[in-house]
Parts: structure tokens; C-alpha cells; sequence
């Protein structure tokens, strides 16, 4: 165990000391859902410590109420417990990270308590696996936030729990050549963007079969493009070999003002085009961790329903690797017609079937899914709870697969389905969001 007094870097305003606030010793004895150190003190109060680890003791100064206990500020590490060096020089200002500090055990622990946790809330007793790490420097897409103020140009993401820029000059979770490309991003956004004013940078990096990566960049703001910015994002895609810009004006379809070459992503070895501002999953190593759980959990289904199905994630793989019979749903129009056109393309639209719907409005129904034996179903973070209800009341329906990016909503729809009839019989978390309060899993089910 490490020991010594060690000063750690204040966090924003909202977590100071409240108007005459009490100064305490504590001992950390766990890890929160945002990530904060979880203790108490002789009466019971819980307090939420930013940047602590489990063994720490420390000196805090109490801040504002939170929920069920109060928000801290950490003032010194007394004693430290297991941690280790943040691998980023911009923890601890930057909110995008809450746990680099922690040691690799600890940190997988927390997160398979996060998941967990959930599943006991809603009574599921069921074993949660080790959690799966994706690699550091493996993330293919990033958001950036920029923000022109009466300072300057500030470029980067958000200060924890504050609507302030963090001006970043790299980010070790992201792939070497996206990161590389802040430094430009920055000096491209030091034309658009205007005093005032916030536009966000959306930026994903995809393999090409020639061995260049193909950077897609997606631009939010208030206000469509002028003639100037039009020529200069032209010029920006030119210099640095951007396969496509477009413009995302608030509330609108993002517009191609810059289309070089067609952005592909390929899945099951068949390419898709990419729309402008589609999800994808945050990295490579974990879309394939979630794809050969979701296979191996669908073994010995042949008609596949591949619920919330995006680009075909899911769907390719299952139709070329597993030889299934996929009929693949989703509300994103633009996301269905590239799956179908990828899929006729490579000679699958025989045994492909695809649907733009509203799955939380319309969900399939029983009669719909009479002729199907396996279902996955990959929604947002609201999670699948009218889908849940039909997929249940299915008594013919043996294997559903669920991923899910959020542990709350999924103990809620699984405990629909184990009501209706199913085992939950696993449930594997795999953390593509390293160092972050996220936690994605997949979880197999089993009709009894």
C-alpha cells in the first residue's frame, strides 16, 4: 500500500465547500455510480468523494446535498490506498474520466458491482462475469465540444458536472490518428466558430481496405454553413484527408458539404455505408466482444429477430458467419436502407428482411414474431420496456440475447422476461468506456 500526503487537484465550483462547511477525516470504504468515493462518518452520513479510492483516509470539506448523502471536496490523500498514475495529464479537469486514478482491480470490480447492484434492485440473483476491457487508445469516435468566450477558443470536453470547456491537447482513450487529430479540429474550429458560441465536432476514424483510415467528421451548430465556411472545411477535408464533412445544423439532417470518398464500415465481412451522424459502437475490440457473445447465445435459432438493429452490427454477422435468417428493426430510416442495400449488395437479400419502426412505440408483436426463435434487442439507454412485454408474452420464443449500455434499464426489461417465463442465465459486462461511470453488457435468457 502506498503511503504518504498527497494534494489533489480541486474540482469544479459545484463541489466546494458549502457556506461554513464542516471539515471531516474520513475512510473510503467503495466506489459510487458516477465514480466519486463512496464514506461515511460516526452518524451515518454519506458522503461522495471525487477522486478517491477504496483504503484511502482523507481530509474532505462537505459541499452540497446529493441525493441520499452530500457531495465533497477532496482536500488531502491522508493515506492512500491502492491507486495508480493517471495515465492523462488533463484528469481531474477534464470530466470525461472519473476513475483513472484506480487500480486495474478495483476499477473492474466497481464496474461489475455497477451491474450487479442493478440486478439485485429489481430482485435478480444471477452471477455477473468478470468484465472484458477493451484496450486503451482503441476508441474510432469522439464528440468535441468547442466554445469561443471573450478568452479564447476553448476546445475539448466538459469540466465534470459544469457546462465548462476543458481545452485538451490529447486523449489516451482515443485511436493514435484520431487523437492526432485535435490539434487541427482545434485550428479548423478557430474559423467557425464565433464569440458566443458552441458547436460540437463529431469525429469517427474506420478502417479502409487500402490501409488509410477513413476520418468521418460530423459539425453541430446553430446556424447553416456560410460561403466561407463551406470553402474552408472544403479546403480543411483536402489537407488532411478527410473522407467526409458534413454540417449538422440544430434539429436538422446532417448536410455532406465535403463528400471525397464514400465512408464504409464493414460487418460479417460485407461493407455498409455509413450515413452521416449513425451510431456505431465506441470501438472495434468491443463490437466484436458484443457480436460473439450475442452468436453464442443465439446457437440453435435459425430465424433471428435483431431488434434495434442500427447499420447491422448484429444482423451481417448473424446472416454470414452464423447463417441465420435475420429480420432486423430499427426507428433509423437512413440506418435500415444502407443495411438493405449493403445486404442486396452482397447476394443476402433473400434471407434478410428490414423495417424503419418504432420499437418503444410499436413494438413487435407476438403474432409478428410467431415464426421466430431467437431475438436481440440492442436499445438506447431508455432500454426496451413495451419490447420486453411482447418479447414475454411470446410462448413460443425460446433464446433472447440483450445488450444494453445501461444496467438500470436492463434489470428492468430482464426482470419483464423472467416474470414472463425466462432464466436469466448470464451476463457479461464489457467495458468500452474505460475509466467512465459506463458499463455495457450482454446477457443471455432461456425460456424454462
Amino acid at each position: 500500500m502506498a503511503r504518504g500526503r498527497r494534494r489533489r487537484p480541486r474540482r469544479s465550483s459545484a463541489t466546494g465547500r458549502a457556506p461554513g462547511g464542516e471539515v471531516l477525516e474520513l475512510h473510503i470504504d467503495g466506489i459510487g455510480a458516477r465514480g466519486d468515493g463512496l464514506a461515511r462518518d460516526g452518524a451515518g452520513r454519506l458522503f461522495y468523494v471525487p477522486y478517491t479510492a477504496p483504503g484511502d483516509h482523507v481530509r474532505i470539506s462537505v459541499g452540497a446535498p446529493r441525493g441520499d448523502g452530500h457531495v465533497a471536496r477532496l482536500d488531502e490523500v491522508l493515506t492512500a490506498g491502492p491507486r495508480r498514475p493517471p495515465a492523462c495529464r488533463h484528469f481531474s479537469h477534464c470530466g470525461g474520466c472519473a476513475t483513472q486514478h484506480l487500480d486495474e482491480t478495483a476499477e473492474a470490480d466497481w464496474k461489475r458491482e455497477l451491474v450487479r447492484q442493478a440486478l439485485a434492485r429489481r430482485g435478480l440473483d444471477v452471477a455477473v462475469a468478470e468484465p472484458l476491457r477493451v484496450s486503451h487508445a482503441s476508441r474510432r469516435r469522439v464528440a468535441f465540444t468547442a466554445f469561443r468566450s471573450r478568452d479564447g477558443l476553448a476546445f475539448g470536453y466538459n469540466a465534470a458536472d459544469s457546462n465548462r470547456i476543458v481545452d485538451i491537447q490529447d486523449c489516451p482513450l482515443l485511436l493514435p490518428a484520431l487523437a492526432a487529430m485535435i490539434a487541427p479540429l482545434r485550428q479548423l474550429a478557430e474559423g467557425l466558430v464565433e464569440n458566443g458560441e458552441r458547436s460540437r465536432f463529431h469525429a469517427t476514424l474506420l478502417a479502409e481496405d487500402r490501409g488509410a483510415p477513413a476520418l468521418d467528421l460530423v459539425i453541430g451548430g446553430r446556424r447553416p454553413p456560410t460561403l466561407d465556411a463551406r470553402q474552408a472545411l472544403a479546403a480543411f477535408a483536402e489537407r488532411h484527408d478527410v473522407a467526409r464533412i458534413s454540417w449538422q445544423e440544430d434539429g436538422q439532417e446532417p448536410e455532406p458539404v465535403a463528400a471525397r470518398r464514400p465512408v464504409m464500415i464493414r460487418f460479417g465481412g460485407v461493407d455498409v455505408a455509413l450515413p452521416p451522424a449513425t451510431f456505431l459502437q465506441p470501438c472495434a475490440e468491443g463490437e466484436a466482444a458484443i457480436v460473439s457473445r450475442v452468436i453464442a447465445g443465439l446457437d440453435g435459432t435459425n430465424r433471428v429477430a435483431d431488434l434495434y438493429a442500427g447499420l447491422g452490427t448484429i444482423s451481417l454477422p448473424l446472416l454470414t458467419e452464423a447463417g441465420r435468417r435475420v429480420r432486423a428493426v430499427d426507428g433509423d430510416g437512413a440506418a435500415m436502407a444502407a443495411l438493405a442495400t449493403a445486404a442486396g449488395r452482397a447476394s443476402l437479400g433473400g434471407r434478410l428482411s428490414s423495417e424503419a419502426r418504432d420499437l418503444a412505440l410499436r413494438p413487435l408483436t407476438s403474432i409478428e414474431l410467431a415464426d421466430i426463435d431467437g431475438v436481440v434487442f440492442d436499445p438506447p439507454r431508455a432500454g426496451a420496456r413495451a419490447q420486453a412485454e411482447t418479447l414475454a408474452e411470446t410462448p413460443d420464443l425460446h433464446r433472447v440475447v440483450a445488450v444494453s449500455c445501461n444496467p438500470a434499464t436492463f434489470a428492468r426489461d430482464a426482470r419483464i422476461l423472467v416474470d414472463g417465463g425466462f432464466n436469466l442465465v448470464r451476463v457479461e459486462p464489457i467495458d468500452q468506456f474505460r475509466h467512465a461511470a459506463h458499463i455495457e453488457l450482454v446477457a443471455a435468457f432461456e425460456r424454462r
